[in-house]
């Protein structure tokens, strides 16, 4: 579905005046390392990057990154991850929970595994630490120096769970000035944020900068069963960094943030099941003798229509993709389920229909996120006199409850409940220099991660019990790391990296049935325990599972020109495995899945044209993909974690930022993605994955632009910003059904 979207940006600041002078929102701006123009001379400067361990212009970086400064970030609106995406070609970010839970693709890898201890094969960074699972992921952006969007496999340097490609985000660190900001904006739903931040230089060696963030909203969604507005949101954030330039040789900083959140979550909507007694919708089952004409019974006293509904799958609109003759079944599309809904043909095991409005129902449950994170960066950095010491610890520490209304109904069915505790530690030494001839770098990385689990699924009106999925996964990650690039002529150069990583993975815990209120379950066979407190386990001997792999990376740079730079290279990139952590009925579905494995072949281009007021940076890829993990219905009817054996991604991108006139800014992007399934297991066919089928939350074509026109009025600069991204249809499964897809 295209999204467009126009601002008109007139922000107003408020520049505190701090014993060292007043700092005006231009020499703010300089401050940033963001990429900027020079309206004097029209040249765009490049940002200084990040992304091969060592300081560098993001045009001397053989690799595909779309990088953006700070301030640019607040001219395009980014409050959060999943904002990047829309001015970034080739990247897909969306929430997998409600407003939670965000899933991220690169280049159309990526992964829908919802819970809490599915991790991404897109690694998140803030500060160069790692945050390992999709729960810490959806924390608020504020006070950012810059963001890196790393494409392509990125497991030789950022190791763990980066086959698709690494975002790295880079907050303030302090400045050298006594300043200050605070912005205020409003809006509808009774929208209050503010943002700001106080930098105090304390002495010629320490400053200390404290930055914040709040946002509250009234919620954009009606319960009719009370009239309750839900959805709002409530979030409050700080950070607290402090520099101290201990000497010439020795710097060190320290970076601690908390963030609170207790908004409302968004709920899902539902389109039901097709009524039986309508005759067009329903033609083709009361002609198979499936449906009776004689209704379901949605009476209390029948648990909502439990027996009719759950008693004959032709009535079930989930999600296994083998519905074909339900006329309100996924194979529909949303457009159809909409229309269909607004008519009264497809009504909910409640016996509701509605009228298409997506920000309306009755709803059991009233979904909440409580949210608690604390964290902790200590960057330390010591130069001797050819080589630089960094050493990177990083902390997290969250408690969250996050609850979803996966049904919609009034009806008490998958009304779930999310709970973890998640710790996570890790430490990084690297060591770097560089000689007349070689660059290098070299490193050591530890990581130790706690999840606590206690999920529960309640289906008290369908299946009268509710699952308690609960346990404890640990992971360790210990890894050796090496990048060197030769310089062979003027022009031409070598690039050579390597990483060595062991990991280990424990699972304890499993799936039991508590709250059972009706004996008689066992009638609709799903094979589940009835015993309260009966738990899956992993079978003996996969309580644990340990790989060792090799990553590497091979590749060549040719300086065509002093502008323009030519690069090909390979690369292998590896995801983790895991453990199944959602609900399970037997201990096989606990077996622990296969790692993903990625070769990456590409090449591309990177160009400063006109003076240095156009830039051109594109490339191609193909990427060789073996054992994509995916949720998958197997034949003995168990809901498992499964790896599709092989995948074929090719692609191309284009990247073009032009500064015409003093005032006027031009970018644009375009990637197109080919990623098909070309390999499927008897047990992936029957669940509706076949051959050809997309990958999932993957698009084959994205393009965005943007044109910013500033005009400087005395002291001030007024700007008017034009702003778009077009995504072409995307399926959120590997299913490709219909109904979980966006239309482009």
């Amino acid at each position: 579905m295209p999204i467009n979207k126009t601002n008109l940006l007139i922000a107003t600041s408020f520049i505190a005046l701090l014993g060292g002078g007043v700092a005006s929102a231009q020499e703010q701006a300089e401050n940033q390392t963001a990429e900027k123009s020079v309206a004097s001379n029209l040249v765009i400067e490049s940002i200084v990057v990040t992304a091969q361990r060592r300081s560098q212009s993001v045009q001397d970086v053989p690799i595909a990154i779309a990088a953006f400064g700070g301030e640019q970030l607040k001219a395009i609106g980014v409050s959060q991850p999943i904002d990047i995406a829309a001015q970034t070609p080739g990247l897909f970010i969306k929430n997998g929970i409600g407003s939670a839970n965000p899933y991220i693709s690169i280049r159309n890898v990526g992964q829908s595994l919802f819970v809490t201890n599915a991790s991404q094969p897109v690694g998140m960074y803030v500060n160069d630490v790692n945050l390992s699972y999709t729960s810490l992921m959806s924390q608020p952006l504020y006070d950012v120096e810059r963001v890196e969007v790393l494409k392509g496999p990125q497991g030789t340097l950022f190791g763990r769970n980066s086959t698709g490609g690494a975002l790295s985000i880079f907050t303030n660190s302090p400045s050298d000035e006594n300043e200050g900001s605070i912005t205020v904006q409003g809006g509808n739903n009774a929208l209050f944020e503010t943002e700001g931040f106080l930098n105090l230089v304390l002495s010629d060696q320490f400053a200390t900068r404290l930055a914040f963030k709040t946002k509250k909203q009234d919620g954009f969604f009606t319960n009719t069963l009370n009239g309750n507005k839900i959805g709002e949101t409530d979030i409050w954030a700080a950070r607290l960094s402090n520099r101290w330039d201990a000497n010439d040789n020795l710097s060190i900083n320290l970076v601690l943030e908390t963030s609170f959140d207790r908004s409302g979550n968004a709920p899902w909507t539902s389109y039901g099941f097709a009524d039986p007694t309508d005759p067009v919708t329903n033609a083709d089952l009361i002609a198979l003798g499936t449906a009776t004409g004689d209704g379901v019974d949605f009476s209390n006293g029948n648990a909502f229509g439990r027996n009719e509904v759950y008693g004959n799958s032709s009535f079930v609109t989930g999600f296994d993709g083998s519905l074909g003759t339900d006329a309100c079944g996924e194979h529909n599309s949303l457009s159809e389920l909409m229309a269909r809904n607004i008519s009264g043909q497809c009504v909910t095991h409640t016996g509701q229909s509605g009228d298409g409005d997506l920000y309306t129902g009755g709803y059991s449950l009233e979904p909440r996120i409580i949210h608690d994170m604390y964290s902790a960066v200590l960057n330390v950095v010591y130069d001797f006199d050819e080589i630089q010491l960094t050493s990177v610890t990083g902390y997290i520490n969250s408690d969250r409850v996050l609850e979803e209304e996966f049904d919609g109904t009034a009806a008490i069915s998958a009304d779930n409940t999310y709970r973890s505790k998640t710790e996570v530690f890790s430490q990084e030494f690297r060591l770097g220099g560089e000689t007349d001839f070689v660059e290098w770098v070299g490193g050591l990385y530890y990581s130790h991660d706690v999840i606590n689990t206690a999920d529960t699924y309640e289906y008290d009106d369908i299946w009268f019990f509710t699952h308690l999925v609960a346990f404890e996964q640990k992971t360790r990650n210990v890894g050796i790391f090496g990048h060197t690039k030769w310089t062979l002529t003027d022009n031409f150069a070598v690039n050579f990296a390597g990483r060595y990583t062991n990991e280990t993975i424990s699972f304890d815990g499993g799936t039991s049935v508590i709250n059972v209120v009706d004996a008689d379950l066992d009638v609709q066979g799903y094979g589940l325990p009835l015993i309260e407190e009966q738990r899956t386990n992993p079978p003996a001997g996969f309580e644990k599972t340990e790989s060792n792999v090799f990553t590497w990376k091979a590749g060549l740079e040719y300086q065509a020109f002093d502008d323009t730079m030519f690069y090909a290279f390979a690369s292998k990139g590896v995801k983790s495995g895991g453990y199944n952590g959602t609900w399970t009925v037997s201990d096989d579905e606990l077996r622990p899945y296969a790692s993903e494995k990625l070769m990456d072949y590409e090449i591309g281009f990177k160009s400063m044209l006109l003076d240095s007021s156009l830039r051109i940076n594109g490339g191609a890829f193909y990427y060789d993909y073996q054992n994509l993990q995916a949720f998958v219905l197997n034949s003995d009817f168990l809901f498992v974690v499964d790896n599709i054996p092989k995948t074929k991604v090719v692609g191309a991108e284009l990247d073009i930022y032009w500064l015409p006139t003093e005032n006027l800014d031009v970018r644009a992007g375009l990637s197109y993605t080919d990623a098909k399934i070309k390999e499927v297991t008897a047990d992936q066919m029957s669940n509706g994955i076949n051959v050809d089928n997309s990958t999932a939350n993957s698009a084959s074509l994205m393009f965005n632009g943007l044109v910013k026109y500033t005009r400087p009025v005395g002291e001030y600069n007024i700007s008017g910003q034009i702003d778009f991204n077009y995504q072409s249809e995307t399926f959120f499964t590997v299913q490709n059904t219909r109904a979980a897809s966006q239309g482009g």
